[in-house]
């Protein structure tokens, strides 16, 4: 039992645990959404639709073929008609014409040796010539030819020998053979230099000993058959090739085609290919932009409302392409996409997003190489011009940008590849209005991401930067004083993150909200006492640090009435960390000399700590800005020191230790500091005075 424990101990404390926790079930969650959601769109784009016909049937439209195929039949038929095309092949066997050659030498050898042997009758040589020759001639044939002369039975043979050479060294068939036996023989009886006894001893002898030498070479003519279909090419029928025309009646091989493309509807079966390849095409995509944010955003793969956000953008911009397809394949808006990711989320996500959905959507819609280079360069030129846009208008302007790309990718490869201007023009006029539609598709669209999933993007930090907005007319009519510092502040933030490479806007907006709980109590802070008495001086040191304190508090409150956003809300939690409240601190002190200790942490802001570049720099800006104010006669000197000293504070007490701030950076912030400041509280020049007057 202590090993099961243990093991089971070991698992729950691994990445088991982990992957079974509420995170990675959204997470999976997600990727199936995703996942599924994309191939979805790809089976309905690329499903074919199905047709009920019949063999011989009228097409009641056009057919198409909606992807690449072989016509095997009309392929096979035309291998089959190369193959029989081919004649058949014979061979010339060699020794045929030495055997016939040695026949004829044999029978005249015996002719010769019997017409010569004197010992014999003419009765006996003819049997001798009979018993001994294989060749079977009559008896007057051989009388005959041993009554002639040997000069003419030489020259006889010498003849044979010839027409025998010639007639086999043109190869002889077995079809052939009479033929060759025909013209020998009228070739014998048309010479006057034989005797006919003598003439038909050829005849004969040429007819019993020739016979057929070329025979059918089996293996050749198969050799043959099978290049001449090797070199038929396959008939193939190309992606939208017209199959069938409407009103054609349809043939035994249009049909073969049908139910090979899956397109008969009485054919249930399913293009299982066709799904192979759309999950092998969508699974790479789409990892290669899981791997892409794993290895370079890793701060966005724990955001699950940032990734939920760029899932519905994917898809949604998937089908709405899709849609607009009907009216034209480069009206489709997929820059739309990429401008709302720069502008929500980042430029660099944008335009790998861009390009993955490029790609996605030239699958589903149509295989042109001119419209995914319109859609990569307008898209990442889209994602480029809405970065950091300050203003809704300037989309307008990216969309103008990307309808300019459009315009001129498309006319730049329709020169290249065609001399249809018209059509070309007709095609970038498209293009261009295809930048207008994701223009006016991203206005429309961007304050429901920003509102559904709570992005705090540039346009919507300059909405609340505008002094029109309800909470800083608030703080305006109710803490003047706080609102002009908070001005200040939020300049000084504004150039300081600026330098540091920071988000400038947000620190700046954060600057201009992170005092709002001081409205609760407005005349208990200093810089907004005109003209009336510190109520700081009626009430004990550590109740005015409650309240000094409990601004923070107040305002978080104030932030949730209004609902501001999380990240502004950071800079009301952290403008003070968990700085002492010096000031009442050391009053309490006072008053408590000899009677105990005072706690210092209930003079301390509950925190927490900036956590963030901007955060910091408004906690620094608000502190440097609040002593300059104390200041009497404020000069370059007295600046400085009092800035060196306040971020010398900081940074001894571990306020800036979460935030990332370098000391190369705080020496940036303090130039910035300094510059800002002395154009502020620059010294005036002593004008004379006049009678009355006094400037």
């Amino acid at each position: 039992m202590k090993i099961y424990s243990s093991i089971f101990n070991k698992i729950s404390n691994s990445r088991i645990k982990k992957l079974l926790s509420k995170s990675a079930v959204q997470y999976l969650l997600l990727v199936l959404f995703l996942l599924l959601g994309t191939l979805g769109i790809f089976i309905l784009s690329l499903r074919p639709d199905k047709v009920d016909v019949n063999l011989g049937q009228r097409a009641p439209q056009n057919i198409h073929a909606p992807k690449t195929i072989e016509d095997v039949r009309t392929t096979e038929n035309l291998r089959n008609e190369a193959s029989n095309a081919v004649e058949a092949q014979f061979r010339i066997d060699s020794d045929v014409r030495n055997e016939v050659q040695r026949d004829i030498e044999n029978t005249f050898e015996i002719l010769y040796s019997v017409k010569e042997d004197e010992d014999l009758t003419e009765e006996e040589k003819t049997k001798a010539m009979q018993d001994e020759n294989p060749v079977t001639l009559g008896e007057n044939i051989i009388t005959g030819a041993l009554s002639d002369s040997r000069e003419s039975i030489e020259h006889l043979e010498s003849y044979l020998y010839e027409i025998a050479a010639e007639q086999l060294n043109g190869g002889i068939r077995l079809e052939d053979l009479p033929t060759v036996k025909a013209s020998a023989e009228e070739s014998i009886r048309s010479l006057d230099d034989f005797s006919e006894p003598l003439k038909l001893f050829g005849i004969r002898l040429f007819s019993q000993s020739i016979r057929p030498n070329e025979f059918y070479d089996a293996q050749r003519t198969e050799e043959l058959k099978q290049q001449a279909m090797e070199d038929v090419d396959s008939v193939i029928i190309g992606q939208d090739e017209l199959i069938v025309r409407e009103g054609e009646r349809i043939s035994a091989s249009q049909m073969q085609i049908l139910r090979e493309l899956g397109l008969l509807a009485e054919d249930g079966r399913l293009d299982y290919l066709l799904y192979l390849g759309i999950i092998i095409i969508v699974m790479l995509l789409l990892l290669t932009l899981v791997f892409y944010l794993m290895f370079f955003h890793k701060k966005l793969i724990y955001d699950l409302k940032s990734l939920l956000m760029l899932v519905l953008i994917i898809l949604s911009t998937l089908m709405i392409s899709k849609v607009f397809s009907v009216i034209g394949i480069f009206v489709i808006p997929v820059a739309t996409a990429a401008m709302l990711l720069s502008i929500l989320i980042n430029p660099q996500v944008a335009i790998v997003s861009n390009i993955i959905l490029s790609v996605m959507a030239v699958l589903i819609i149509d295989n042109s190489l001119t419209l995914l280079i319109m859609l990569m360069v307008g898209g990442t030129l889209g994602a480029l011009m809405a970065y950091r846009t300050q203003q809704r208008g300037n989309i307008l302007l990216s969309g103008f940008v990307v309808g300019a790309a459009n315009f001129f990718v498309i006319m730049g490869i329709g020169f290249i590849n065609s001399n249809e201007i018209n059509e070309i023009f007709i095609h970038a006029g498209y293009g261009a209005i295809g930048g207008g539609f994701a223009a006016v598709l991203t206005i429309g669209t961007l304050p429901f991401w920003e509102w559904a999933f709570g992005v705090l993007t540039h346009l919507k930090l300059m909405e609340m930067s505008n002094p029109n907005q309800p909470l800083l007319k608030k703080l305006l009519l109710e803490a003047p004083g706080t609102y002009h510092h908070s001005i200040i502040v939020g300049n000084l933030s504004e150039a300081a993150a600026d330098a540091v490479e920071g988000n400038a806007l947000l620190a700046r907006v954060g600057a201009f909200y992170h005092d709002i709980g001081k409205t609760t109590k407005p005349y208990f802070f200093k810089e907004n006492q005109f003209g009336v008495d510190n109520p700081h001086e009626k009430i004990k040191p550590l109740k005015s640090s409650s309240i000094i304190t409990g601004h923070v508090t107040d305002g978080l409150k104030v932030a949730k009435e209004h609902k501001l956003h999380k990240d502004v809300v950071e800079f009301i939690k952290s403008h003070h960390g968990n700085t002492l409240v010096a000031y009442f601190y050391h009053k309490e002190k006072e008053l408590n000399k000899g009677m105990g200790g005072v706690e210092e942490e209930a003079f301390r802001y509950q925190g927490p700590k900036p956590a963030t570049k901007e955060t910091a720099i408004v906690m620094l800006a608000d502190s440097v800005e609040a002593a300059i104010r104390s200041i009497p006669e404020p000069n370059k000197e007295k600046i400085e020191n009092l800035i060196e000293k306040i971020l010398q504070g900081k940074l001894q007490d571990g306020q800036l230790e979460e935030s990332h701030l370098t000391l190369k950076e705080l020496q940036r912030i303090k130039t910035v500091f300094m510059n800002t400041l002395l154009g502020i509280y620059h010294e005036r020049i002593e004008y004379p005075e006049e009678e009355g007057n006094k400037i």
